[in-house]
């Protein structure tokens, strides 16, 4: 701690059929590395009979994997803190880590001893900073505490023989929803009653804890503390309250005219600080996360209630993103803090030196100033609680912060925040005066062939967003070299350019000397043909039979397994890229295609008749822009009546292929198929529902009679017949896909088409087959015969 596109028809035409045809679309953003991950350690086939071995690896892989995230989140991101290397002294304020025992809680936002803003914290992925991340701990961790776990196998030795093969080495994955956990260690089991043998290489466990998600909320909460300054604000009211010419503290900046003026020591004032003052952040408050109601006062003295409850109400901040799976609270951990009053010992008012106006001579009384202000520092421990992870055993992940007060004001980065006032200027993330002295390179490039990219557009975003200006060519390089705002959590780059996909980085612009290099990117977006091919039952049975006796040329014989869609069926297609971060553009645009043959429309010549209304309310509950709603609104009230209609626009030869922008990436894949009938429904029998024998044909089957209350009345006899009807549909769900696929750079820069596949899961016959087809799973059963191709 310191001492000091625009929206098209076509668009508009796919949220409307999606309205009509009560199709709900789910999307199920993953991170795909850690999705290719899993599948390809949970397709690893394991003999019955050896099962054991493989589920006894696994459980010791969970047991130690929890331990090791639990004590991250004990320990403010570390594992071993002590052999981090931080400054630990419990006595004194300018310690780097609080002491509450037993934990060892490391500062995630601090001034240090040049009163500047300091982090101690890791981060989350390995690729980002090495050995220090929590990915990497995690694998150090486990790695060398699974050979206590597996204890030479011991526990197996009767029934197995287990021969290591190689050394253990661990893959952590943060995930968006989970960590997973790999583990790469060969060895060769025999099973001793069957002689079953094997070599197993590949094992996967699955911690149930959101620590991305708890990473997320963290780095907005202090983001919320350097804009907003809540760790300081309600203690500065506090110290208004408490503090006074007759009071237990000084006031803050108070003249005082004649009279006897009051004295205080500096120590006892320090220690009301913290036994009274630093209490009420216990009472602090997120109130978008769980249970997180502010607190209310009793309405028992009308005199002083508003104030008493303006002090609670100071206490209750709101970040812009909700969190309601995180239960979070704050305190102060009683530890030291730094305090000073104009470096007095002994705290009073002093005669004023004079007035600019008049002579203080002329005057019949003394005035008197007390010090100017507070320099405050203490810290603040923030425990952030998931009660639903590991299986709702819950879980809890806490850091340390400080808050700072100079001169009675907060204090950020060598500047003073404070409150709006008349003449006090407010500081802009913008501002250039206040950037950051220190030169920053940006280079910018095509990532099709790496050749240099100008005129693209880079922006800082820190809370605000700051254009900076375009890269230019110089010296066969584009460049842009600018300054930047300081941002100490939270800052991200963003660079931009029409016909491209824009990139974001992360990059907190912190003060340090030296000039900083950039060497980005940028994907030029390129249009596809998309054509959808359909596989049924039978050519996901004769794919399987076909690659388990000739693997070599599975892919080639995979391809001629699949049909084109028939004159009967529509594909509602959503393709997303997966976003890496809040700034990323949705993309591509539209994301809503609709597949059908060319005879599909079969004699109409124009729009289907669409309800006007209810294609409003879908325009509304989209994801559009609100210009962009607008837009399709008054296209749609301009067309109202060719919409009522159906007539118009002309389908009678709608393209065999669609076009789509692409750029490499992850993306996520929703299809559903739907089949226009008409579908017969046999007659067939049903449990409860009696007859007359001349209204059905088939007798009853079932062992009781239902009566019109819905209770069991008599056993069924011959003279009773249970009986539904045909019947016909008009349309049916008939099949669809739910994929996440990646597309690379290789695959979006050839010259050939995208074809993507749905399973054809039939259409009913009979009342049994009424069930609608579980999509989800079939997809999931079935992932791999998803995989885009480009041909």
């Amino acid at each position: 701690m310191k001492k000091r596109g625009q929206i098209t028809l076509f668009m508009v035409i796919g949220i409307i059929l999606l309205f009509s045809t009560s199709l709900i679309f789910y999307t199920k953003e993953k991170v795909q590395e850690a999705q290719t991950s899993t599948e390809r350690f949970a397709a690893t086939k394991t003999p019955t009979d050896l099962l054991p071995v493989k589920v006894y690896v696994e459980n010791c892989l969970t047991e130690v994997g929890e331990d090791a995230i639990r004590l991250i989140g004990a320990n403010g991101g570390y594992i071993d803190i002590d052999a981090q290397g931080f400054t630990t002294n419990p006595f004194s304020p300018d310690t780097q880590i609080i002491e509450y025992v037993p934990d060892k809680i490391p500062f995630w936002y601090y001034t240090d001893a040049s009163d500047n803003f300091a982090s101690l914290k890791p981060e989350l992925y390995l690729d980002t900073d090495g050995d220090n991340s929590i990915e990497d701990q995690i694998n150090r961790y486990v790695e060398e505490e699974l050979h206590i776990c597996f204890r030479n196998f011991t526990a197996l030795e009767d029934n197995f023989k287990i021969i290591p093969d190689g050394v253990i080495d661990v893959i952590t994955t943060v995930s968006d929803e989970n960590v997973l956990l790999k583990l790469l260690y060969p060895m060769e089991v025999e099973s001793k009653a069957t002689g079953t043998k094997t070599k197993m290489k590949r094992f996967l466990a699955v911690e149930e804890v959101n620590l991305k998600n708890i990473f997320v909320f963290i780095n907005e909460t202090i983001n919320a503390e350097i804009n907003r300054s809540f760790l300081e604000d309600p203690i500065r009211n506090l110290i208004t309250i408490y503090g006074g010419e007759d009071k237990v503290i000084p006031p803050f900046n108070e003249v005082k005219m004649g009279g006897n003026t009051n004295v205080w020591a500096r120590f006892n004032v320090e220690k009301i600080i913290k036994n009274d003052i630093l209490q009420f952040i216990r009472l602090m408050r997120i109130v978008n996360t769980r249970d997180s109601n502010p607190y209310q006062v009793y309405y028992t003295d009308p005199a002083n209630h508003d104030v008493k409850q303006g002090v609670f109400n100071s206490l209750s901040f709101q970040l812009d993103n909700a969190y309601p799976d995180l239960k979070v609270d704050f305190f102060y951990p009683g530890t030291p803090i730094y305090f000073d009053v104009g470096g007095q010992e002994v705290i009073k008012a002093e005669p004023t030196a004079g007035f600019d106006v008049i002579p203080l001579s002329l005057l019949p009384f003394k005035i008197y100033e007390y010090p100017e202000g507070y320099d405050l520092s203490y810290p603040v421990v923030m425990k952030i609680e998931d009660p639903l992870a590991f299986d709702e055993e819950g879980y809890k992940f806490q850091i340390a912060l400080e808050g700072n007060i100079r001169n009675g004001r907060p204090y950020t980065g060598g500047t003073f925040r404070t409150s709006l006032k008349v003449g006090v200027p407010v500081l802009r993330v913008g501002d250039k005066n206040l950037f950051v002295d220190k030169e920053i390179e940006i280079f910018t490039t095509d990532s099709e062939d790496d050749s240099p990219l100008d005129g693209v557009t880079v922006t800082y975003i820190c809370g605000e967003r700051v254009i900076l200006g375009d890269t230019k060519m110089k010296d066969d390089e584009a460049v842009l070299k600018t300054k930047m705002p300081f941002c100490g959590f939270g800052g991200k780059i963003k660079i931009e350019k029409e016909g491209y996909l824009a990139e974001v980085i992360t990059y907190n612009n912190r003060k340090n000397d030296g000039i900083v290099k950039f060497d980005l990117n940028l994907y030029p977006v390129v249009t596809k043909g998309v054509r959808i091919m359909k596989r049924n039952d039978t050519h996901v049975l004769n794919i399987r039979d076909h690659i388990a006796t000739n693997l070599a040329d599975a892919v080639r014989y995979a391809d001629s397994q699949a049909d084109e869609i028939t004159d009967n069926d529509l594909v509602l297609l959503q393709i997303k890229r997966v976003k890496e971060s809040s700034h990323d553009q949705e993309f591509p645009l539209p994301n809503v295609l609709q597949f059908k043959t060319a005879n599909h429309v079969g004699d109409s010549q124009g729009a289907p008749t669409i309800d006007i209304e209810a294609a409003r309310e879908a325009i509304q509950d989209s994801d559009l822009s609100d210009e962009e709603k607008t837009e399709a609104l008054e296209e749609l009230d301009a067309n109202a009546d060719l919409y009522s209609s159906g007539g118009g626009i002309s389908a009678s030869e709608p393209p065999e292929e669609y076009l789509l922008d692409l750029a490499p990436g992850n993306y996520t894949i929703q299809a559903t198929m739907i089949y226009s009938g008409p579908i017969e429904i046999k007659e067939d029998v049903i449990d409860g529902l009696c007859g007359d024998e001349e209204e059905c044909e088939y007798p009853c089957e079932n062992e009781y009679d239902i009566s019109d209350f819905g209770a069991v009345t008599t056993s069924c006899t011959d003279d009773n017949w249970c009986c539904m009807e045909p019947m016909t549909l008009d349309t049916w769900q008939n099949g669809g896909a739910r994929a996440n696929v990646t597309i690379t750079k290789d695959m979006v820069y050839s010259d050939k088409n995208l074809t993507l596949y749905v399973f054809d899961l039939g259409t009913p016959s009979t009342y049994d087959e009424l069930d609608t087809p579980n999509v989800d799973n079939y997809s999931r059963d079935n992932k791999d015969l998803l995989k885009p191709r480009f041909i």
